[in-house]
């Protein structure tokens, strides 16, 4: 029914905005009837539909000046019947489950009306932070459903899937399927690759977290059941296909390094490390051996191989962008109060005039520093710096707590898994700020409502399919 609606409103462009304010209401007004008239599973499946649609939740639905997606418009009617069960005190729902990251999300609020351009400011406040912070409160609650967690496995490994499956289908073709420009030459030489996403870097960063939490609930022993073990085995090797594609130094690095690291000193699970040891790693190297000549012709002279090979030059490239950026904060942007969420752009057209023309004429205008942290102090100043910390001291003591309890049980175990996902998040985030693209917004969340749920509650998994 939403999307029979959102399909008509695409059809009356003639329409006033009026018009299209009266079929939105129209729309909540038909969701909100169709949870209350029919069976209360209503709102647990639309939460699956989220889940399910994590490849796709990018895509922009009419009227395009709306700018709506996919994960905006299922987001926002989830948590307003979420709203609605509270109301009819059919829930019981915390709206601050969270203090340490319900106080970075208010130390960033100040920022928005003192930064260059607070209407924007607002638009990208409600984009990132509030869509974030709406999407913790949802999987939040989720998890107190049966079987969720399972769920949210099940529709992350075929999330993994079907996004390799666009990475190798955008190798093969040339055909871009992220609508961002980007050097496709198909087959005819080695191509960075993003799938579904704006940017390589994203879709790397996506797939090391994956990997990363499904190598740790592997070592952990995490029980999952037949269908949804099968499903993280079948995406655990098409998604280091994936990543190489991606040509991501620092996607690639800590999908091998986290997951290695885990499998010699965390691991629980003495099949997977014999697997390991014995014959994963002795082959790696044999074909090394073997194929050396074909490996070097095929990979060193590939752009994934050349970025590899040339990590040092690509660095200096990024610390020089870090420095200019940090000078032209100083001399346009404000220490305490930043320039405003969503305002990096403007900053650096303050500081290089001739970038304006740049954007006028449709050429390139960086909106990130090429990194999240810095892009954060940027826009926020030390209005967040402070609870950006205490929220990272959160996450440490979250994960410090479930890594060194008394009895490792299967909510502690995943905790852990959620604790190695986040520092492979941390760590992309390092170079490029990814959440404006919903689906690395949604991993990360994902991982952190798991960590947070885990300290006051726990899952009891049966070991086979119900």
């Amino acid at each position: 029914m939403a999307f029979g609606n959102l399909y008509l409103i695409n059809l009356l462009n003639n329409f006033s905005t009026f018009s299209y304010v009266k079929l939105g209401a129209l729309l909540l007004a038909a969701c909100s009837g169709l949870y209350l008239l029919s069976r209360p599973d209503i709102f647990f499946s639309t939460r699956l539909a989220i889940l399910s649609l994590i490849p796709i939740i990018n895509i922009t639905l009419p009227p395009k000046r709306f700018d709506l997606s996919v994960f905006t418009v299922l987001l926002i009617i989830c948590f307003l019947v979420l709203l609605i069960r509270v109301l009819l005190k059919k829930d019981a729902i915390n709206l601050i489950p969270d203090k340490l990251a319900f106080l970075f999300l208010l130390s960033a609020l100040p920022p928005v009306f003192l930064g260059f351009d607070s209407l924007n400011s607002i638009e990208f406040f409600f984009k990132v932070l509030i869509l974030d912070y709406l999407f913790f409160i949802v999987i939040y609650d989720f998890l107190s459903e049966k079987n969720a967690f399972r769920d949210i496995v099940k529709y992350l490994a075929l999330a993994l899937i079907f996004i390799s499956l666009a990475i190798f289908f955008e190798f093969i073709t040339g055909i871009n399927l992220s609508g961002e420009e980007k050097n496709l030459n198909a087959l005819k030489k080695f191509t960075r690759c993003a799938g579904f996403f704006q940017d390589p870097q994203k879709a790397a960063q996506f797939l090391a977290v994956g990997i990363t939490f499904f190598i740790l609930l592997l070592c952990r022993n995490v029980p999952l059941g037949k269908t949804v073990s099968r499903l993280v085995s079948a995406s655990l090797p098409v998604s280091y296909g994936a990543l190489l594609l991606t040509a991501s130094k620092n996607g690639i690095i800590i999908g091998l390094l986290l997951p290695t690291l885990s499998i010699i000193l965390f691991n629980n699970n003495n099949k997977l490390k014999s697997t390991f040891l014995f014959f994963l790693l002795p082959l790696f190297l044999l074909m090394l051996l073997v194929f050396q000549n074909a490996l070097t012709t095929m990979i060193l002279k590939s752009s994934a191989g050349t970025r590899m090979t040339e990590i040092s030059q690509s660095s200096n490239i990024r610390v020089n962008i870090w420095h200019e950026s940090w000078l032209a904060f100083q001399n346009y942007g404000n220490l305490v109060a930043g320039v405003g969420p969503g305002n990096y752009q403007e900053l650096i057209m303050r500081a290089d005039p001739e970038r304006r023309n740049d954007k006028a004429e449709g050429r390139y205008v960086p909106d990130q520093p090429e990194s999240g942290y810095l892009k954060i102090l940027y826009e926020t100043g030390l209005f967040s710096l402070v609870g950006l910390f205490l929220f990272s001291l959160g996450i440490v003591r979250k994960a410090a707590k479930s890594f060194f309890a008394s009895e490792q049980t299967v909510s502690t175990n995943i905790a852990i898994s959620a604790s190695f996902a986040l520092v492979a998040f941390s760590f992309g985030f390092v170079t490029l700020f990814t959440v404006t693209d919903n689906k690395n917004l949604m991993i990360f969340v994902i991982m952190y409502a798991l960590l947070s749920y885990l300290q006051k509650n726990n899952f009891i998994l049966n070991t086979h399919d119900e």
